[in-house]
């Protein structure tokens, strides 16, 4: 339902969310949490992908980040964990890949900017 994705994303909750510190985390908590993160991830990405104008809920100004959801996904690639769980790698990689293949003026000139 649009009306409730709407309501989900609109309190910046959801930034909130997918930018946690997952360095902060011990390995046997990111062996159960990075999975579902990276999927969680993924889910965002395809949303956004299907529906540009979603953007406007996944600016951040107020941190440091402007566009959470490809920090995320390019801190999780990169990522220690991401090194030994190929799944987490390449899951995090394909999002970084799909959301640079959005045309979307203001996506590509955040990504620009990052």
């Amino acid at each position: 339902n649009e009306t409730s994705l709407y309501y989900l994303l609109s309190n910046n909750y959801i930034n909130e969310l997918i930018s946690i510190p997952l360095d902060h985390y011990p390995a046997e908590v990111l062996d159960e949490l990075m999975p579902t993160y990276i999927s969680f991830l993924k889910t965002l990405a395809l949303r956004l992908s299907g529906s540009p104008t979603l953007f406007q809920f996944f600016v951040d100004e107020l941190s440091g980040s402007t566009f959470p959801l490809f920090t995320a996904a390019v801190t999780a690639a990169s990522s220690e964990y991401a090194k030994t769980d190929s799944f987490v790698r390449l899951t995090a990689l394909n999002i970084v890949v799909n959301v640079c293949k959005i045309e979307h003026d203001a996506i590509r000139r955040v990504i620009g900017e990052s």
